[in-house]
């Protein structure tokens, strides 16, 4: 496919020079370099309407990806566990799903896989419109690491302050915790300090192709071990 070709299939008709573009090394996304924040305001407006995109904008450079299929069935699945999860253990949270998360002052905007409010869900319970850093941020990312990527989301993770990022590819569940400016691996987190979750991905790539039940089934069979 040609590189314009490319750009099209993402559906986001934009004004910007050819020079503004660079190829990325990673097939399906696109990465624009030197990008004032209003352009990115023009962008987004322009997304509303018939985006299908992910996005990640970092000091003037914004990235975006077309998911897989795969990366949107672990990103829903995945979900799905963890309020299983949070249910049983009689945890109230606030699912956000995909929400861009913005910071002007930091030169951050950054679109994730799917988020909660946990510790900090007292804070915005009752509130539809939430910014930061007007009000905390998500107590817990969900990040698929399926689809490659350009720009470092760890650092943005870092810079909005997120306490906790679950990365998740087709073999292992990975948490990171914030320690200062930066994220530690841990063995357990901090919304399930009692679980070994590591393995969740398994469970999805083991009964995936035999749909959705197969894999609630499996994952029904794992509860009762924990």
């Amino acid at each position: 496919m040609m590189y314009q070709d490319q750009i099209q299939s993402h559906k986001l008709f934009y004004s910007f020079p050819v020079a503004a573009m660079s190829k990325s090394s990673h097939p399906g996304n696109i990465l624009l370099k030197n990008i004032p924040w209003q352009d990115l305001e023009t962008i987004l407006f322009k997304r509303q309407k018939n985006g299908e995109t992910l996005l990640a904008y970092d000091n003037r450079t914004l990235e975006l990806i077309t998911p897989s299929l795969e990366h949107q069935e672990y990103r829903e699945i995945l979900e799905e566990f963890i309020i299983a999860l949070l249910d049983l253990q009689n945890i109230n949270y606030r699912c956000l799903g995909s929400v861009l998360w913005q910071r002007p002052d930091l030169q951050i905007s950054l679109e994730v896989d799917s988020c909660f409010y946990i510790q900090n869900l007292s804070a915005i319970e009752k509130q539809l419109t939430i910014s930061l850093p007007e009000n905390p941020p998500p107590d817990l990312v969900l990040e698929i690491d399926l689809t490659q990527k350009s720009l470092s989301r760890r650092s943005m993770y870092a810079r909005l302050g997120i306490p906790e990022v679950w990365r998740c590819d087709q073999n292992k569940l990975k948490i990171y915790q914030l320690q200062g400016e930066d994220y530690q691996q841990t063995p357990r987190s901090l919304v399930f300090p009692e679980i070994a979750l590591e393995s969740l991905p398994q469970i999805i790539k083991h009964n995936i192709k035999s749909g959705r039940v197969s894999v609630r089934r499996e994952f029904q069979k794992w509860l009762i071990t924990i």
